[in-house]
């Protein structure tokens, strides 16, 4: 069983990875930062933006409750998965 802060930075690791990749793949992940500051632009703005949206998505998959290793980097996988799903037109 993992502690508490082990199960967040496990699924921060998770929610990292992914939108890593997805990113590099071009896919759109959902951005808060334009909601939160809309004026604000900077060259830090996409690292602000993918810090914010795991720590986000890490507290979110504590939601679920992981008990295991596996099941917290796969509850920060699923953050991502979700946040990032763009419907395909129908």
């Amino acid at each position: 069983m993992l502690a508490w802060w082990q199960s967040y930075l496990v699924s921060a690791v998770g929610a990292l990875v992914l939108y890593c990749v997805l990113n590099t793949w071009g896919k759109n992940i959902v951005e808060f930062l334009p909601h939160l500051v809309p004026h604000w632009r900077s060259k830090w703005t996409p690292t602000v933006e993918a810090l914010l949206f795991v720590g986000l998505g890490a507290l979110v998959a504590q939601g679920v409750g992981p008990l295991t290793f596996p099941q917290a980097l796969s509850a920060g996988f699923g953050w991502t998965g979700l946040m990032s799903f763009v419907p395909s037109g129908r």
